[in-house]
């Protein structure tokens, strides 16, 4: 019989966070559920420590080569079956032993056929309470309105705060850029929203570690280099002949002014694209303004 809710764990070399979501996990109200865990570690703790242990709603799997980011999370959700689809990171967990049962209520009132995007809280390795995170009714719909936004200020969070219904899943085949790191998840959230109707419960359902070592962003949180090619290389393949507005623009600039790369370099990442131009007549302004050489670098020293 297929499981209400499939939980998707894409482990790799942390045993001691992967304890505590499969124990959050063992602790629901709502035990409708089955956790797949597909496993990129570079050794066998992992696998027997799930073959020795006694949750019996869990199918593990060693990758035979190292699948990566986020190769192993498009794996997994080709590979789950279930009724609804939550990815789960192994440093993250479910915030209280009702999450389940209070999601499936809020799926059956009427969500049955919608992305849910659900609040989380950020803790620390003693499990205090750092941020609580509930997206609400205005930034939400700003989601909605402008999904764009989502480079700048991504709402959501990790994909461990959304739950997508399998059968949506299996007819639009959606997932993840394995040519991204820092916007993979935000590139995949547009993707879906382009597609699938959202909807969004307040409630904080997921826990996740703040400064985890092995979160992805917090490898590459200050490459700013690396972020400013993500985003050109997404404007370009997912935004041609979009329009922005003079916030983004704004926004855009302020990103690039960030990496400090040479005006031709950047100008060069958004080559054939109407961004380009906009944001070129506002390296000028700036460069006027501030009456100085004509380089990011400069301009950047400046609005520190």
């Amino acid at each position: 019989m297929t499981p209400y809710f499939a939980i998707l764990v894409p482990s790799f070399n942390s045993i001691k966070c992967l304890e505590r979501l499969l124990k959050s996990c063992s602790e629901q109200t709502c035990q409708d559920y089955c956790v797949y865990i597909y496993d990129d570690s570079d050794d066998r703790t992992i696998e027997l420590y799930v073959a020795s242990s006694s949750y019996n709603r869990v199918k593990y799997v060693k990758n035979k080569m190292r699948l990566g980011v986020p190769q192993n999370w498009n794996k997994l959700l080709d590979a789950a079956k279930g009724n609804y689809l939550k990815l789960m990171h192994h440093d993250e967990y479910f915030s209280s032993k009702s999450s389940l049962e209070n999601l499936k209520c809020f799926i059956e009132d009427g969500n049955q056929r919608k992305v849910i995007v659900n609040g989380h809280m950020v803790v620390n390795i003693s499990q205090h309470i750092l941020k609580i995170n509930c997206i609400n009714k205005s930034s939400f719909e700003s989601m909605m309105r402008n999904h764009f936004s989502l480079y700048f200020w991504n709402y959501i969070g990790s994909p461990s705060n959304i739950t997508i219904p399998a059968q949506l899943d299996r007819n639009h085949r959606i997932r993840y850029d394995s040519k991204l790191q820092w916007f993979v998840d935000v590139v995949y959230y547009i993707n879906l929203y382009r597609e699938l109707p959202f909807t969004y419960i307040e409630e904080p359902l997921t826990c996740s570690l703040a400064n985890s070592q092995t979160q992805l962003t917090r490898i590459i949180e200050h490459d700013y280099n690396r972020q400013l090619i993500e985003l050109s290389y997404c404007i370009k393949k997912y935004h041609q002949g979009e329009e922005l507005s003079a916030v983004q623009v704004f926004q855009l600039t302020k990103r690039i002014l960030r990496a400090k790369v040479p005006v031709h370099i950047a100008i060069r990442l958004f080559k054939g694209n109407i961004h380009a131009f906009l944001l070129v007549t506002m390296i000028i302004i700036l460069s006027a303004w501030t009456a100085t050489s004509f380089t990011w670098n400069k301009i950047a020293t400046m609005v520190k």
